[in-house]
């Protein structure tokens, strides 16, 4: 009788995991949804860096010919 039950699901001995509450499951769950969320979005993570850096270097090399700008302006104007 005992294979019959079993075999349909109807297990009715005591085993320790119903002890834990639903709190357990979330301590689980949480890190676990975390990890996997990273490891989907790792390519638009790496895009979003990869973009971050070259639009940091754009910025600075406009800055770099304002004022190389600048001081050809300034230089015209010390010759006038």
């Amino acid at each position: 009788m005992t294979f019959i039950t079993g075999y349909f699901g109807m297990n009715f001995h005591a085993f320790a995991s119903i002890d834990h509450s639903e709190s357990y499951f979330w301590t689980i769950a949480v890190p676990v949804v975390i990890v996997v969320a990273s490891w989907l979005m790792k390519d638009v993570w790496w895009r979003y860096i990869v973009k971050s850096v070259q639009r940091r270097g754009i910025l600075k090399a406009r800055k770099r010919r304002g004022e190389r700008e600048k001081e050809r302006v300034r230089s015209r104007r010390k010759a006038e």
